[in-house]
This record gives C-alpha cells, structure tokens and sequence, in this order.
C-alpha cells in the first residue's frame, strides 16, 4: 500500500519537475489515512487548483469517483467547486493512483465555513442563508451531507 507521506513527495516532485515550468507546488492542503490534497499554482492561465490523491484502498477510489460524479453533477451551481481539467497534465502516466484536479477555494469550503459559524454562536443573517442555498440544480428538499455535519433544506411557507 502506498503511503500518504510518498505521494505528497511524487506530487511535489512531479510538479516541481516539470519541464515547462509551468506549475509551482504551494502547499499540501489536507491529508489523511484516505489519502492527501495540496495546492498547486499554474501560471498560464494564472489560477490556483486543488489535487486530490486517494490511497490505493478501493474504498478511497470508490469515495474520490463519487465525488467527482457529484461534482460533474452539480457543476455550474453556485457554490459548488469545479472540476479542471490541466493541458498536458504531468501527472498522466507518473501517478497510477486515481486523483481528482479541482478549483481551489480561497476562503475555504463549507464544511470550514459551517464550524465557524457554530463557533460563532449568534444567528446567521438571512441574506446569507439564502445565498448559500440558492443552488438551483439540488432538489428542494435535497439534504446536503458535508463530512460529519447534515444540513436539511427546510420548505418555506
């Protein structure tokens, strides 16, 4: 079984290696027994992108190709982190694990902003509320389930 600490080094290697120059490893971002997630900086176009690794374990496989098939599925929602697709992706052919290439989120993602906002301990402002829920292509009354934290579309009437 490879391990989590050997593909963060293959990543920051192949990044790092890369004959264009055209990426710079930043920083891993998240990683676990499931496998690791690290931000890499392209430079044409000049954007930020997440990639995530699972570890060789069929559960992990099975976990990362349900995500991107909610991601696929929800794409071009509000909200929702989008797949990238990397011309000449170096890590084709190098990494024999499946990964998931993704938009990195700057402000951090919902599951972080949810913690937050339970810290904070006071209402959250309606506005907001329904900024945050505004995604049109989930069902109405579609539960979202983010980690260990459900959140439950209530009807308005």
């Amino acid at each position: 079984m490879v391990g989590v600490d050997s593909i963060e080094f293959a990543l920051r290697e192949t990044f790092s290696l890369d004959k264009k120059m055209r990426f710079t490893f930043e920083s891993v971002i998240g990683k676990g027994i499931a496998g690791v997630a690290c931000k890499i900086s392209q430079k044409s176009p000049d954007r930020n992108f997440v990639v995530k690794v699972a570890l060789s374990d069929e559960g992990e496989k099975e976990a990362l190709m349900r995500e991107s098939g909610m991601l696929q599925t929800l794409a071009g929602s509000p909200h929702i982190q989008a797949i990238y697709a990397v011309k000449e992706n170096p890590l084709e052919g190098v990494l024999r694990l499946p990964f998931l290439i993704t938009e990195y989120i700057e402000n951090g993602t919902l599951y972080h902003f949810i913690n937050k906002a339970l810290d904070y301990q006071q209402p959250l402002a309606n506005r907001l509320l329904w900024r945050l829920f505004s995604c049109r292509k989930l069902p109405r009354y579609q539960c979202l389930r983010i980690s260990s934290c459900a959140f439950h579309c209530q009807p308005w009437y």
